[in-house]
């Protein structure tokens, strides 16, 4: 006999084909992610920014490597990846503590989808593909983490659904202040 917990989980299992969206909507971001390094790189590519150029690069291997896993899961599922890259940059500035914290900001957000993939990853006890995903996630925080000491900035707290803990210096936008 089933649980109350495995009832509510099996209703809200999600379909095969709903999966493969999600994860072609995170290879969408995987991909807008590298052309923002990309950018970043470059500007930050001067004698003061070299290291954090450098760390930039390497974010940038890393989304390529989370872009391919995420690839070879929709294939596996029976689907096509499909990228829409939607740049992110929509300011011109060039200015590289403006351009980590907007970049920080996705971040979180990038966190909250992970999770809820993982957790649809569960519902469909897709456990391989929970624990692949948790490991892009892990990457993820730590990712939060170098952009964060980047800033001098205390971690914020993700949690699905919810905006930036206020010690982070967020406005009512949910948009990071420096300060």
């Amino acid at each position: 006999m089933a649980t109350g917990t495995q009832q509510q989980k099996s209703a809200t299992k999600i379909s095969a084909s709903k999966l493969i969206d999600l994860l072609n909507e995170r290879l969408s971001c995987e991909y807008d992610a590298i052309i923002m390094y990309g950018i970043y790189s470059q500007v930050a590519n001067r004698a003061i920014y070299r290291k954090t150029a450098r760390e930039v690069e390497t974010h940038a291997q890393e989304k390529l490597q989370h872009a391919l896993s995420i690839a070879n899961q929709i294939h596996f599922l029976g689907g096509v990846a499909e990228i829409r890259i939607k740049p992110k940059l929509a300011h011109k500035s060039y200015n590289i503590q403006e351009m980590l914290c907007l970049e920080l900001e996705t971040n979180i957000e990038e966190i909250r989808s992970y999770q809820e993939l993982i957790r649809q990853c569960e519902t469909r006890n897709d456990l391989a593909l929970a624990a692949q995903m948790g490991e892009i996630l892990r990457n993820e925080q730590q990712h939060q983490m170098d952009l964060a000491t980047a800033l001098a900035k205390d971690l914020p707290v993700v949690r699905p659904g919810q905006g930036l803990h206020s010690r982070f210096g967020c406005g009512e936008s949910g948009s990071i202040i420096l300060r």
